[in-house]
């Protein structure tokens, strides 16, 4: 996920910085901008990053259909293009910044064809999308004043979009039951998921699509992992989680691919992902 978000906003701070300097002869001109200060924050904050690409781990086996997928996964190409619109009010003290990317690459599905093991690849394109809140209202010493005020979860769409998760909920020693229904709500850094150390987790995904493959993707170390939910019916799917044992920010991801994306050679990849931020104390 480093590249989703954070190899990306460090071009867009690139090109900020450098969009400054080629309109700029004027010495007396300060070579900032709130503009450059804000792509700079987005660059530096773990609320930006995370450690890996949500689906190219292959720890999951499956079983049976026209292909019988044994195990899967992404395959990014490059870095991948992105767009950084910062929308300031009218006073200069405040932001809306819209980060969006636009991801090519390759699911690769290792299956049993006709009783023959075989490699099954699809072109796929993702656009993650997410949100964030700036104000300018902190010590100049830090970006001239600018923090980060609220975030949200990035919400993932391919090109194929028959399949969308429609809501989450929690529950854990730490939320009785919580439901989220958008990934992109804006939440205060104070409001961000809040997980104790290797806290148990249940986790259920309600989709629109009751035949769909769902999963799970989150940090373990020292790599990222997923996990296969069971589908409960009625396009409800159940899981369990245990947090990292380590503190800190991170992010995990629900991921829900069409069930012909790994079970139909000829269908295209289909899939939407909602990755959640989250923090982990002692």
């Amino acid at each position: 996920m480093r590249k989703l978000l954070l190899g990306c906003v460090v071009v867009a701070v690139s090109v900020l910085v450098l969009a400054g300097c080629e309109k700029t002869a004027d010495l007396t001109e300060p070579p900032w901008s709130d503009e450059s200060e804000i792509g700079q924050i987005i660059g530096e904050l773990l609320w930006f990053q995370a450690t890996g690409y949500y689906g190219q781990e292959d720890t999951t086996t499956t079983v049976a259909s026209p292909i019988i997928p044994i195990y899967w996964w992404r395959e990014l190409e490059g870095d991948p293009p992105f767009s950084l619109n910062i929308q300031m009010n009218s006073e200069r003290d405040s932001a809306f910044v819209t980060v969006a990317l636009d991801i090519s690459g390759t699911l690769h599905i290792i299956a049993l064809v006709d009783t023959v093991i075989q490699a099954v690849d699809k072109p796929l394109n993702d656009n993650p999308i997410r949100y964030a809140i700036f104000l300018k209202d902190t010590v100049e010493s830090y970006h001239h004043g600018w923090r980060l005020y609220k975030i949200s979860g990035v919400w993932v769409t391919s090109d194929a979009r028959s399949v969308r998760i429609d809501s989450v909920r929690i529950r854990s020693d730490t939320y009785q039951d919580t439901v989220m229904s958008d990934s992109l709500a804006l939440f205060l850094l104070d409001e961000v998921f809040t997980f104790t150390q290797g806290e148990g987790v249940s986790l259920w995904v309600y989709a629109n699509d009751d035949t769909a493959e769902v999963y799970f993707h989150s940090w373990r170390l020292p790599n990222w992992h997923r996990w296969r939910f069971s589908n409960e019916g009625g396009g409800v799917y159940f899981g369990v989680w245990s947090t990292p044992v380590e503190a800190g920010i991170y992010h995990s991801a629900f991921d829900i691919l069409q069930h012909e994306t790994l079970w139909d050679s000829a269908y295209p990849y289909d899939s939407n992902v909602w990755l959640l931020p989250y923090r982990v104390v002692e």
